[in-house]
């Protein structure tokens, strides 16, 4: 049986990233869009050199909804919505 605990696991949320074909920038950038290197950030977490708290688990899915919609906006040219 799996143990729940206060963080989650950055494998997971790489995993996750990828099968969504979303690159590290795109997630890092809707994830933390007014740090220098957000991808840097998003990095240290998936790898698990940085923990991410569940208490953030509604930032990370409007994170990953951002990064979905910005990436398929910009490929459909979608530009006024």
């Amino acid at each position: 049986m799996r143990k729940i605990t206060d963080k989650i696991d950055g494998g997971a949320i790489r995993l996750l990233r990828q099968q969504n074909g979303i690159t590290l920038t795109e997630l890092g950038n809707a994830l933390t869009p007014n740090k220098n290197n957000p991808h840097s950030y998003l990095s240290m977490i998936e790898t698990g050199k940085r923990p991410f708290s569940r208490e953030n688990e509604a930032v990370l899915i409007a994170a990953f909804k951002k990064a979905y919609f910005d990436k398929f906006k910009k490929e459909l040219k979608l530009d006024k919505v």
